[in-house]
Order: structure tokens, then C-alpha cells, then sequence
């Protein structure tokens, strides 16, 4: 859960630059496949 945190902080950062939304999910996806 503490590593959801991090990419969900991650994710609200990346969000300002569309371009790195693709990279966003994809990461949601491997700390979703961790956990």
C-alpha cells in the first residue's frame, strides 16, 4: 500500500505532462502486479 502512495504521487506529477501519462499507467500497472 505504501508503494501505491508513491505512484499515485508519482502519477499526480506526471499528469501535468500529457506526453508521460502512458508511462503513468504503465507504472500503476507493475506496482498493482507487486502488490
Amino acid at each position: 500500500m505504501k508503494m501505491e502512495r508513491a505512484y499515485t504521487l508519482a502519477c499526480d506529477d506526471i499528469l501535468s505532462n500529457k506526453n508521460y501519462i502512458r508511462f503513468c499507467y504503465m507504472v500503476l500497472l507493475a506496482g498493482l502486479r507487486e502488490a
